[in-house]
């Protein structure tokens, strides 16, 4: 890439910003901190979109999706019941929120590197996303349990399989999967996840 294109590329980035914000309106998205976000019913849907440079320029851009109330449950299972009563886009920025899973990526070639053809692209992931909420709606949640469960585990994902199954009344279960994962990696203020999370259930 020559340095004209990578200049390019640097104002693509930061003219970003600036470019999605009027398109999200007709769609009643919000965007908090480069992240597009909207709620609908029990789910809450993200999209980020970035400029990534490999042999080409592109819009990477990522679509996640996560339950409203699994950060209620974290937050209780952590302590920080007050984070329930700050802004809601705290469950998209927040440091301390339950991992959103990722249903979708995309990546179009940005080979004119204008803001013409950034905005096209970005017109294209907005329209996939609102397409996408509308036909999983308004059972969002059944569709959420279907694709989280042919997620790859890691701890992260162990969590969310954890809320699925307190938000479902399943606390045998949960033990027992809590048993088999015992999630030590997760430190906060010296204790585990894990003994984070048998200290709620025993408190609940």
């Amino acid at each position: 890439m020559t340095r004209e294109e990578r200049k390019a590329v640097s104002t693509l980035k930061k003219d970003l910003p600036k470019i999605v914000k009027p398109l999200i309106k007709p769609y009643g998205f919000h965007i908090t901190s480069r992240r597009i976000w909207v709620r609908k019913d029990d789910m809450l849907y993200v999209m980020i979109p970035l400029i990534n440079i490999k042999d080409a320029a592109i819009l990477h851009t990522t679509f996640l999706a996560k339950p409203v109330f699994a950060d209620d449950y974290l937050w209780d299972i952590l302590g920080m019941e007050e984070n329930k009563s700050a802004p809601f886009s705290l469950r998209v920025t927040g440091a301390f929120t339950a991992q959103p899973v990722n249903f979708h990526v995309s990546n179009r070639p940005l080979s004119a590197l204008d803001a013409g053809e950034l905005e096209a692209g970005l017109r294209e992931d907005l329209e996939y996303l609102s397409a996408h909420i509308a036909s999983v709606s308004p059972d969002g949640l059944s569709w959420f349990r279907e694709m989280e469960a042919r997620q790859e585990r890691y701890w992260q994902s162990d969590v969310m399989r954890l809320i699925l199954l307190l938000h479902d009344g399943n606390r045998d279960e949960a033990a027992a999967y809590l048993e088999q994962h015992s999630m030590r990696d997760f430190i906060i203020n010296g204790k585990s996840f894990g003994e984070l999370m048998e200290e709620y259930c025993r408190r609940v």
